[in-house]
């Protein structure tokens, strides 16, 4: 048994006596490759460094705080292994004082798509050069050559690939609306028992007989509904039925599209601005200035290309409208309120892929009913003293955006742009009989940014 300690002690101070030194600086990082496989690793105190296996024959060495430990490596080419004494404190060793293994420009240019790049030494710096296609190539080189230089990499290198980008954005909004009403208005002259009257979807305010005519002053005009006058001269009695139902289909489709180069900002804005008055304070309060206010359908987007087949798109879409129904009147001028949809997000997709970017489904309904008591719950005939109104709205937006790489077009490649062709658009008289000659030939096909 002593026997037996005695020959393990002795192979371990053998081990220590041949180990390699390692210094690394808290947060640096150093990549050993070996001669075979990577079977074992073996780390003397945890929580001083952070040894990872990049593949099977390379490991990465990251200092994570200060103190002492041991690293011992085994390959399947040899049991005894390869073994370090690491220390890590302090700012990060310079990359001579680890025996190198491997050739970061070998590591670099045997990477897919990393051919184009160059890798020289400046004492300590690795300095990097050249030509990568995308910007997932180019994060790959940087961070190859930062796990065998740490900080001390500088990074000279190009982005040549196809960096163009065409967003098109499509807006699709329906909004739907119906009415329903029903109400019956009856009333008398002078001070009969049966003035007054039920809500419906006219209600008169007064009336007067003059002879055979008759005279009503309602509220809405008459005309928005169907109405059913019943009414005695003689005794001054007026009834009304009035019968309304209305429905409305609104439909907004909007395909803006925008060019951009990655990396930078684009706007768009198809529609107009509007002049808002605003009320001043201060010194010169009592005074109004006019600031204008932009609407219609708006793109702002800021694409990256992350390689000939991603792309991460920021984008923020909005469509606005006047709403003069909800209008304000100040000071004699009438302000109108906007509609808006918008929205705002980034998202990863490939190139010439669809992402609905928002949806939005709205739905709201109103019923209103107003009866005589007891009398207005009789059937058929309680339809005569009660009022019913019903109205129903319902809205569907959805937002589709669809990016694609593309290249600029050779000159012979341009087509015919709208309005071109119609300045040869003179037809005569007898082409005009014969229909010949239509302005329809002359005009480009709708849609040319598709």
């Amino acid at each position: 048994m002593v026997r037996l300690l005695y020959v393990a002690v002795l192979v371990l101070v053998t081990q220590v006596a041949g180990a390699e030194e390692l210094r690394l600086g808290v947060g640096a990082q150093r990549v050993i490759n070996l001669p075979a496989p990577i079977t074992r690793i073996v780390v003397g105190q945890g929580g001083i460094i952070d040894a990872t296996a990049l593949n099977e024959d390379q490991l990465q060495v990251t200092g994570l705080q200060s103190g002492t430990t041991t690293l011992n490596i085994f390959t399947a080419q040899s049991d005894q292994g390869v073994a370090y004494d690491v220390t890590v404190g302090g700012a990060a060793v310079a990359l001579p004082t680890i025996p190198d293994r491997g050739d970061p420009a070998r590591q670099i240019r045997g990477q897919p798509g990393l051919q184009g790049v160059r890798v020289n030494r400046d004492g300590d710096t690795l300095v990097l050069s050249g030509t990568v296609p995308d910007l997932d190539a180019h994060a790959r080189a940087s961070s190859i050559a930062r796990a065998y230089g740490g900080n001390n990499v500088v990074d000279l290198t190009r982005v040549t690939g196809n960096q163009m980008v065409a967003v098109d954005i499509q807006f699709a909004a329906v909004s739907a609306t119906t009415l329903r009403a029903l109400g019956f208005n009856f009333s008398a002259l002078g001070g009969s028992d049966f003035q007054g009257a039920l809500i419906g979807p006219n209600t008169y305010q007064s009336f007067n007989f003059t002879g055979r005519n008759l005279s009503i002053s309602a509220s809405p005009a008459l005309t928005s509904a169907f109405n059913l006058f019943l009414a005695d001269p003689r005794n001054g009695i007026l009834g009304l039925l009035s019968a309304l139902s209305q429905a409305g289909l609104t439909q907004l489709l909007a395909q803006p599209t925008l060019l951009v180069r990655s990396g930078d900002h684009a706007e768009f804005l198809a529609g107009g601005e509007v002049p808002i008055p605003v009320p001043q304070g201060g010194a010169s309060i009592g005074t109004v200035t006019i600031e204008y206010h932009q609407y219609g359908v708006k793109l702002d987007i800021a694409p990256v290309v992350l390689s000939d087949k991603r792309i991460v798109l920021k984008v923020a879409p909005e469509v606005s409208e006047l709403d003069y129904a909800n209008a304000l009147e100040f000071q004699g001028f009438q302000v109108p309120a906007f509609r808006r949809r918008s929205t705002s997000t980034t998202v990863e997709l490939g190139n010439g892929q669809s992402f609905v970017l928002a949806g939005l489904m709205y739905s709201n309904s109103q019923i209103n009913e107003s009866k005589f008591p007891w009398l207005g719950d009789i059937p058929i005939i309680g339809a005569l003293f009660k009022s019913t109104n019903n109205q129903q709205e319902r809205q569907e937006l959805i937002i589709v955006a669809t990016p694609r790489l593309v290249t600029p077009l050779a000159p012979n490649q341009i087509p015919s742009l709208p309005g071109v062709d119609t300045r040869k658009f003179n037809p005569t008289v007898g082409d005009m009989i014969l229909n010949v000659d239509q302005v329809q030939d002359h005009l480009a096909p709708y849609g040319l940014m598709r």
